[in-house]
């Protein structure tokens, strides 16, 4: 692997736009409004622009720990023919008002420049996560296979980055930052940011009710406690319930940064891997840690692989060796196969269909019957009559009939975006599920 790939092209030449302020007012910048529930009350849209604007203000302000709690995302998978439950927990991290309101103006103008140094080195079409105006998973994916039909004979290579937030070294994400902002040093404003984003501080939700003595609930303030609650009995009293993040690296996932940042980390890597897959007449698309590779089937894939370490370990980040998946496509009898389905972004394609992947169908059917289930052991504990049981938003979220954002209508969507009918045909059935799984849960139980 030559040790080139990584200093042959630079993004953004030190110096370069230091004539410009590294913070130009935002005059379109609109905070989005939250309401969720934190140590401070929501920020009004003026408030949040008359705190973002003066970076004085920013410099010295107090940010508040993060509140964190898992989420365990469960997973089912077949070994040796039977199946087997892997849950895969997340740690979520969300900032209070104030300092969510903080990150999302320098996001603004740190996306301006990222997005300037993209075009630049026409990465526009490589790195598809948090960035607004470039399409669903859906047009990704259509993007893809269609790449894959019109190559004929291909190698197409997933990967996915071990650890991508939780492993993002400091040092090397300050470096990312000042070169995106064409520093050599992190402004006063910024490295305060940057701070409080590596040296993070967060409180788990379940210990804060258990300090709190109570369950999580606003305030008349629209907080979940008081100034003096929050000095006395969180950062006041001992044992501390605020942990810190003290190694050199990880970043918070949940931040409305953290995204941004986490691209910005990888644009080194970005040009490094596109670069080699130009040497192979190949393509390349990141969407966050899935990463997916078009290549020659005249390559040799193995070292290929093995260059895609080399560049990923240069920012101290490793492949996920059992997610990573290899297919060959190749023309046979006149017609384009592939030794297995290539999966991407939710989808499967084996040169010939295009479906949405069996473990997405079965989790939405999950929910479908674990949504109707509850609803009538509430309506047991309302003493309401089963048969009496409002189920409206049951059809609206579960079945074609719903007008709004749910699952067969997102499948639709993807059929007719992918032209690809066979995905309507994958739930022909799902109307016809739903009214055996209520007759199941409200008729048979109702007797």
């Amino acid at each position: 692997m030559p040790g080139g790939f990584l200093e042959e092209r630079t993004p953004l030449p030190p110096g370069e736009h230091l004539e410009e302020q590294f913070n130009p007012l935002i005059d379109d910048f609109e905070p989005k409004a939250r309401s969720y529930l934190h140590f401070d009350a929501p920020l009004s849209a003026k408030k949040a622009r008359d705190l973002t604007a003066d970076t004085t203000r920013v410099i010295s302000h107090s940010f508040f720990p993060f509140l964190g709690f898992t989420a365990i995302e469960r997973r089912y998978k077949k070994v040796d023919g039977k199946r087997q439950i892997q849950n895969k927990p997340r740690d979520i991290r969300y900032a209070s008002h104030t300092d969510s309101a903080i990150y999302e103006y320098y996001a603004s103008i740190l996306s301006k420049r990222y997005e300037s140094y993209l075009k630049k080195n026409a990465l526009e079409q490589v790195v598809l996560a948090y960035r607004s105006g470039v399409g669903s998973n859906i047009d990704h994916a259509a993007s893809l296979f269609s790449e894959i039909r019109r190559k004929c004979n291909c190698v197409c290579i997933a990967l996915d980055i071990s650890g991508f937030f939780d492993n993002i070294e400091h040092s090397k994400l300050k470096t990312a930052w000042c070169s995106i902002l064409g520093s050599d040093n992190l402004p006063e404003d910024h490295y305060k940011i940057f701070r409080s984003l590596t040296c993070y501080g967060w409180v788990e939700k379940k210990d804060l009710e258990h300090r709190l003595g109570r369950k999580l609930r606003a305030n008349k303030n629209k907080r979940l406690c008081s100034v003096s609650e929050f000095r006395n009995k969180i950062r006041g009293i001992k044992p501390s319930i605020i942990k810190q993040n003290k190694n050199s690296v990880g970043i918070p996932q949940g931040s409305t940064m953290s995204g941004l940042l986490a691209n910005i980390y990888l644009y080194s890597v970005d040009m490094a891997i596109l670069d080699l897959c130009k040497l192979h007449d190949g393509s390349y698309r990141r969407y966050s840690d899935d990463i997916a590779i078009v290549i020659s089937n005249e390559t040799d894939v193995d070292q290929f692989v093995t260059k895609i370490r080399t560049i990923l370990s240069s920012v101290k980040l490793d492949i996920n060796e059992t997610k990573t998946e290899i297919v060959q496509f190749e023309i046979q009898n006149g017609q384009q196969i592939g030794n297995k389905p290539f999966q991407y972004l939710g989808f499967t394609f084996d040169g010939c269909r295009t479906l949405i992947r069996d473990s997405s169908l079965n989790r939405y059917y999950r929910k479908m019957t674990r949504s109707l289930r509850a609803a009538r052991l509430s309506a047991g504990k309302k003493n309401i009559p089963l048969a009496q049981t409002y189920l409206r938003r049951h059809y609206k979220t579960y079945t074609h009939k719903g007008k709004g954002r749910n699952f067969v209508r997102y499948a639709y969507r993807a059929a007719k975006k992918l032209e690809a009918p066979e995905i309507r045909r994958q739930l022909r059935k799902h109307t016809r599920i739903f009214e055996q799984k209520v007759a199941e849960e409200f008729k048979q139980k109702g007797k």
